[in-house]
């Protein structure tokens, strides 16, 4: 399978996460999780979570 770089990083970033988080993207994802707000902001107060996120946006894209 083919994979952009971003899809690449977001793999990236799934395997980082803890459980949790892991379980909250996956229910956004498949549309049974509408209330982002309390993933979102669980996200935002976790360090390690921002700092790889940081890094993912702060870089520039390759175009594919």
């Amino acid at each position: 399978m083919k994979v952009t770089s971003t899809e690449k990083r977001l793999v990236e970033l799934y395997r980082k996460a803890d459980a949790d988080s892991k379980k909250a993207a996956v229910a956004i994802l498949r549309g049974k999780k509408q209330d982002t707000g309390n993933v979102l902001s669980s996200i935002l107060l976790d360090p390690a979570f921002m700092d790889n996120i940081t890094g993912f946006f702060g870089r520039e894209m390759p175009e594919d």
